[in-house]
């Protein structure tokens, strides 16, 4: 069947997910592959945490309640799902938002980290701005909240340099973290 990799006997890409020992919802896993291999819509009783108003919905296995079979005709897409994540990090697609230039610079601490595991395939470094303590690195995707979450989990190895209104955001969101630990 071609679990392992995500693929249908015939080849089309339908799933990928990273594994986490601790999550639930695996047992729905069966349900959802079934479904899609055999392709039947499958009614499903969620626990939102959001709203969010994407076009195509995520569905994190752990907040799935109940599946079912729903007695209505399958609807095939025809997006193509490797190019619909090409432009993120992550999963969020916001229908609304442009490929921007993102700029960071980075300590020379860290760099070899995010060389070896790169943030997105679009990283590039850009030479001309090497210092002896700092990496510049342009990305060109969407902004969405996983990757703020993934620049900010390199602390204070990493700044945002453009676009300006990230870099304000992130401001914004470091001194209400200031204020929480009352800085």
């Amino acid at each position: 069947m071609g679990l392992e990799k995500g693929l249908s006997g015939d080849g089309l890409s339908f799933m990928s997910f990273d594994n986490n020992s601790e999550v639930t919802g695996l047992d729905h896993i069966e349900i959802i592959l079934d479904a899609i291999i055999n392709r039947y819509p499958l009614k499903m009783l969620y626990r939102a945490f959001s709203e969010e108003k994407e076009a195509i919905h995520n569905y994190p296995l752990d907040r799935i309640v109940h599946l079912e079979h729903l007695s209505k005709p399958y609807v095939p897409t025809e997006i193509d799902f490797d190019e619909y994540f090409d432009d993120i990090v992550g999963v969020s697609n916001y229908a609304d938002r442009d490929v921007e230039r993102i700029v960071i610079k980075v300590s020379r601490k860290s760099i070899d980290y995010i060389r070896t595991k790169p943030l997105h395939w679009t990283q590039t470094e850009l030479k001309n701005l090497e210092t002896d303590e700092h990496v510049f690195i342009q990305l060109k995707v969407k902004v969405n909240t996983e990757l703020k979450m993934l620049l900010f989990s390199y602390n204070d190895a990493v700044e945002v340099l453009e676009p300006v209104w990230l870099r304000d955001d992130f401001l914004k969101i470091i001194q209400n973290m200031s204020n929480n630990y009352n800085v």
